[in-house]
């Protein structure tokens, strides 16, 4: 027979069904065109595409609440179905119908793999307005709870956070390490704790009995004073309090250098934060966004709540 009717071999055509259902997992369509179904692949492409760029548009149009994550959910859902599918679809229309020996331009390896250079890898490294986050200790408890997963509103890392925002930050002395904490205090500042109480700029943060919560970490449970702490701008949240002695307690007056920012965990009694030496003033170039949403927990009535 001559070399454009001649079949491959069994174990040829088998390796050819794998290389187009892997193309089509990277990249709806590819393994379509691979086969010889340009039409049904161009259509497989270009829908993934769109949904690729509406999920990109959103996570950079609306701020991680509630309504934007259900969409960029369903998204996410339809995309996986879209791989899945043409997967399925590319590799039964080539154990089907088997491959020729002789191939077309478009069925080499070279060419499908620029394919996926120029039209995938592009749209899978754009970078996105939301992260997440996994919470490993309570230093800022009860805004964020150990276990908690938070979205991260990253879509404007040069803007400055205020007083009361929770934040990201990379740490000072090791920016491999992502801190979230509470803006108490920005450039030009004066804060201080005097017997558990907030200073800002001499002015009282006034806080209200609200109660007791029990927390528990690394398997033992300790049970904490709930306040709600209410800054001079008005901004209000919750803290908790162990006790109102000792040093992290009774501060020096701390002046905040222009272009820098002082973090208060929420959990004042066990949080790492900028009280501390090793935490200290944080550069306003070090924050990496603000939290806003908790999207997973052990607590299910918190999921998809706001960051207060």
């Amino acid at each position: 027979m001559t070399g454009d009717i001649a079949l491959v071999g069994p174990h040829r055509r088998w390796g050819r069904v794998l290389w187009g259902a892997l193309l089509s997992l990277v990249l709806p369509g590819l393994g379509q065109v691979y086969a010889g179904s340009w039409h049904r692949g161009i259509l497989l492409a270009a829908t993934g595409f769109l949904l690729g760029c509406c999920l990109w548009g959103l996570t950079w149009a609306a701020p991680p609440i509630p309504w934007a994550l259900a969409g960029a959910g369903l998204l996410m859902a339809l995309i996986l179905i879209l791989m899945i599918g043409a997967t399925i679809d590319a590799a039964v229309g080539l154990a089907r119908h088997p491959v020729r020996a002789r191939k077309r331009w478009y069925r080499s390896a070279w060419f499908t793999w620029l394919a996926v250079s120029i039209l995938g890898i592009p749209l899978a490294i754009l970078p996105t307005g939301w992260k997440t986050y996994s919470i490993p200790s309570s230093g800022d408890a009860p805004s964020v709870m150990v276990g908690d997963t938070i979205v991260v509103d990253a879509r404007s890392p040069d803007l400055a956070p205020t007083h009361g925002d929770v934040a990201v930050f990379r740490l000072p002395r090791n920016r491999s390490i992502d801190y979230v904490k509470r803006v108490v205090g920005v450039s030009g500042d004066r804060v201080q704790l005097r017997d558990g109480q907030l200073l800002i700029n001499s002015q009282l943060a006034p806080r209200r009995p609200d109660g007791e919560v029990t927390i528990e970490e690394n398997g033992r449970s300790r049970t904490y004073r709930r306040f709600i702490e209410t800054l001079p701008g008005g901004k209000s949240y919750a803290i908790l309090k162990a006790t109102d002695q000792g040093e992290a307690n009774n501060t020096p007056e701390y002046v905040i250098p222009a272009g820098q920012l002082f973090f208060l965990g929420d959990n004042r009694d066990n949080s790492v934060d900028s009280r501390f030496t090793s935490v200290g003033f944080v550069p306003v170039a070090n924050v990496t966004g603000s939290a806003k949403t908790v999207l997973w927990g052990s607590d299910r009535g918190r999921l998809l709540s706001p960051v207060e």
